[in-house]
C-alpha cells in the first residue's frame, strides 16, 4: 500500500457535474457530467485517494486531464465503477491477454473486476452461450450473486467442474512437486 499523508481524502473513482473550470480549459465546461481517470498524472503516485486527494468530497478541484465525459445515459453511480474495476478487467483481457472467441476466461470471486471481466469475455465471445444449462435451477436461486453472474455469462456448470478439477490437479502438482522440476 502506498503511504499517504494524514488527512488524505480517500476514493479513487468518482463521477459528478462540473461546476466551474479555470481559464484556458476547453476540454470540459460547467454543466458537463464527468468521471475520474484512474491515473490522471500518468503514474502510481497520482492515483486519487493514494498519492493525491480522492473523490470522497462534495467538491473536487483537479486538472481537466483528471476527467472524461460520462457515457450517455449512465448515472454517476454507474460511471464511477468504470475507472478502476472496468479498466482493470479491460486491460487484462483485451490488452494483455488479447482474448478471442473460444478462449477460456477464469475469474476469481465476485468483485467488480471479476464481474466486468465476465461481461467483457461474453462480449468478446470467449464465453459462449450453452442452452443445455439448467436455467430452472438458476431461476430458483435468483438471490444468489454467484448464480446471477453465471447466468449472465450463460456458463455451463459441467465445464466449470472440469476446470476446477484441472486447476486443483495443477495446484496440487505444483505444491507437492520436487523443487528441481518446477519452472525457474
Amino acid at each position: 500500500m502506498i503511504k499517504t499523508a494524514d488527512g488524505r481524502i480517500p476514493m479513487s473513482d468518482g463521477a459528478g457535474e462540473v461546476v466551474g473550470v479555470g481559464d484556458g480549459v476547453s476540454t470540459i465546461k460547467a454543466g458537463d457530467y464527468v468521471l475520474s481517470a484512474f491515473f490522471p498524472e500518468r503514474g502510481l503516485m497520482g492515483v486519487p485517494g493514494d498519492g493525491a486527494d480522492g473523490f470522497a468530497a462534495e467538491y473536487v478541484a483537479m486538472s481537466a486531464e483528471a476527467f472524461t465525459r460520462l457515457p450517455k445515459g449512465w448515472s454517476f453511480a454507474q460511471a464511477a465503477t468504470l475507472p478502476c474495476a472496468a479498466l482493470t478487467a479491460w486491460r487484462a483481457l483485451m490488452v494483455e491477454a488479447r482474448i478471442k472467441p473460444g478462449d477460456v476466461v477464469l475469474t476469481q470471486g465476485t468483485g467488480g473486476v471479476s464481474i466486468f471481466a465476465v461481461q467483457f469475455a461474453k462480449a468478446a465471445a470467449a464465453l459462449k452461450e450453452d442452452h443445455r444449462m439448467d436455467r430452472n435451477y438458476l431461476a430458483h436461486r435468483q438471490g444468489d450473486l454467484n448464480n446471477a453472474i453465471l447466468a449472465a455469462a450463460d456458463y455451463n456448470f459441467r465445464r466449470l467442474i472440469r476446470w476446477l478439477r484441472i486447476l486443483l490437479r495443477l495446484f496440487l502438482a505444483m505444491l507437492f512437486a520436487p523443487p528441481n522440476i518446477l519452472p525457474a
